[in-house]
């Protein structure tokens, strides 16, 4: 950053795998508007900018490779605001970094915190810290500073919330409103669809008569089992029903009972 005086400037932290085109996202998403500071893209380790689960450290998906995964999530458009900028991939528009000033190494030490610190400058100066929603880049996580990274990040968070005794509310705002849901579910119904459009390839020994039980009939399991439906009633025989247990009064067994959507059958079974 001190070696550079007119370029933007990207952090990227040796524990990354970067996809296809994700810097031309990153740098689509930094000239969409001029008051945007930092970039961060979407990443399986990356707290407020994880997928699939928010605030938490995944795997990958298994049913995709980095690439597929990395297709799927640049089918999202927009972007949104974050409280800071996450530090394993963060672009910097150089004149943010010139107005702002550099990352402050003596007051933070090896890391942590330091791009919080920068965030939080670049935004009392009006700068936005903003997520791009079309890009990933793979994080494994905390192997820098893996040995002792529990307390590099405590020492350094109880200084920031000294320094912005605002920042934490901010950021717990963010988790309670949420404002990446919409995106995280959108990258995963894709997933789902493309996983169940390989149904359309089934060979012929696999095509007949298929029975579809489902515990549920509404909610995401509903809306994944409608995907599945779709597919397989293109190549099979398809007999849907709806199961539930119901406990026999003055007995200590329960009743199966089973409803066929597509048919007039009832049926219960004692178990």
């Amino acid at each position: 950053m001190r070696i550079s005086n007119k370029n933007d400037v990207l952090l990227l932290n040796s524990d990354t795998v970067v996809t296809s085109y994700w810097l031309d996202r990153i740098l689509e998403t930094a000239a969409s508007d001029s008051s945007i500071g930092t970039v961060t893209p979407f990443s399986n380790n990356a707290t407020i900018c994880s997928y699939p689960r928010f605030c938490a450290d995944n795997e990958l998906p298994s049913s995709a490779t980095l690439e597929e995964l990395a297709a799927v999530v640049s089918q999202n458009e927009g972007i949104v605001d974050l409280p800071t900028a996450h530090g394993f991939a963060m672009f910097i528009k150089r004149e943010a970094l010139d107005e702002v000033g550099l990352f402050d190494d003596q007051k933070w030490g090896k890391g942590y915190a330091e791009e919080n610190d920068f965030s939080l400058r670049a935004s009392r100066l009006g700068w936005r810290n903003v997520m791009a929603t079309n890009a990933f880049v793979h994080h494994l996580g905390s192997v820098s500073f893996a040995e002792d990274s529990e307390s590099f990040i405590a020492k350094n968070l109880q200084k920031l919330n000294g320094i912005y005794p605002d920042y934490s509310l901010s950021v717990q705002r963010f988790i309670a409103e949420d404002p990446i849901r919409l995106h995280r579910n959108n990258i995963a119904l894709s997933l789902m669809e493309s996983e169940v459009s390989k149904l359309e390839n089934l060979t012929d020994e696999y095509q007949g008569s298929y029975l579809f039980a489902s515990l549920s009939i509404g909610g995401g399991t509903g809306l994944l089992q409608m995907i599945y439906l779709s597919y397989i009633s293109k190549i099979s025989v398809l007999y849907l029903c709806w199961c539930a247990l119901e406990k026999i009064a003055g007995n200590s067994g329960v009743k199966l009972i089973i409803v066929w959507l597509n048919t007039t059958f009832l049926k219960s079974e004692n178990l």
